[in-house]
């Protein structure tokens, strides 16, 4: 049994699921009673944010679950052969990592950004 693969395998599934729960559990949940509750939703997402170390949760899970899967499609690719890419396994794995790292990119373009922000102004 090669625990390596295992490892990248747990560590990609198990980051991969906190991240999309995490944004569920945010975009069903969190943000609409936020708004529902208006200004006075600031400390309470203030606190989530700066004190519950929100801020760092989602970069974190989202970064292990790209790198685990690079070196899990790596692997999986044979060092980026070009017929396992154009293969429908290798297509099906190239369109959920471009996925993968383009939630990343906007995630800390967009998102980061504020938390941030947030995390800064409370700590004033």
């Amino acid at each position: 049994m090669d625990f390596g693969l295992l490892t990248l395998r747990v560590v990609h599934i198990t980051a991969a699921m906190l991240w999309v729960g995490g944004g569920i559990i945010g975009s069903f949940f969190l943000n609409p009673t936020a708004k529902a509750l208006g200004p006075s939703a600031q400390p309470f997402m203030d606190h989530l944010a700066s004190r519950r170390r929100m801020s760092i949760y989602f970069p974190v899970v989202a970064t292990l679950t790209v790198v685990a899967g690079a070196f899990l499609y790596w692997r999986d690719s044979g060092g980026l052969r070009a017929e396992w890419i154009a293969s429908p396994t290798g297509l099906a794995f190239t369109i959920g990592a471009l996925c993968g790292i383009a939630s990343l990119v906007l995630g800390g373009v967009l998102v980061g950004p504020s938390l941030s922000e947030q995390s800064a102004v409370q700590n004033e």
